[in-house]
């Protein structure tokens, strides 16, 4: 099978290779776009046009769109992308084939920001960054895992002042330095669960 992975955030495909690949079958094969949120909401219809026309003939293969929310309401960004693909004919998990219960399209909505992930598994973080304060979830402002404000913000600006980056963080390099560390049976973040549970169901739906 091959997944398209549509995204805004680059780490994606470092987080989905370093640790939800071993998770899947050796079959499953990844392609990645990364496009700004503009342009990942905006050039989604060529895609989904593509994918409308190849799911016709061809059912070996499944679609997976990731936004983060940045504040928006997620049930606005979720509607706008079911709307896109049911343009198409596309099924997708919240609304599947009635007759086979198939589904071409994974919409996820990430609440708030990809770093969410990143904070809801504080064993990674310290192992990567041994700085780093294990009771970094009790503080002020990393409470909540995915209620956290501006979790993206919150954790380049704990990196810079325990001295890991100087003025900036670099994205790619965060993510292969955590990701290998990172463990999704305890990661916090219930969106971090939520996508495993929704990938690994999207797969076996296919054995």
């Amino acid at each position: 099978m091959r997944i398209y992975v549509h995204c805004e955030e680059p780490t994606i495909e470092i987080i989905i290779k370093n640790v939800f690949k071993n998770l899947l079958p050796d079959t499953v094969e990844f392609e990645f776009t990364v496009k700004s949120k503009p342009a990942l909401i905006n050039g989604l219809e060529n895609s989904l046009e593509f994918y409308g026309s190849k799911w016709s003939y061809d059912k070996d293969f499944r679609v997976i769109i990731i936004s983060d929310s940045d504040g928006q309401d997620c049930k606005d960004i979720k509607s706008i992308l079911e709307t896109k693909a049911q343009k198409f004919n596309l099924p997708t998990s919240t609304n599947p084939d009635p007759i086979t219960d198939q589904f071409a399209i994974l919409n996820l909505v990430i609440v708030e920001e990809l770093e969410s992930w990143f904070i809801g598994d504080i064993e990674a973080l310290v192992k990567s960054y041994p700085k780093m304060p294990k009771s970094l979830h009790k503080q002020k402002g990393f409470r909540g895992f995915d209620k956290i404000k501006k979790p993206k913000e919150q954790l380049d600006q704990k990196l810079i002042s325990i001295g890991y980056f100087k003025h900036y963080v670099r994205r790619n390099e965060l993510a292969e330095t955590l990701t290998p560390h990172m463990n999704p049976d305890s990661n916090q973040s219930a969106s971090f669960q939520y996508f495993r549970r929704r990938l690994t169901d999207l797969v076996r739906a296919d054995l």
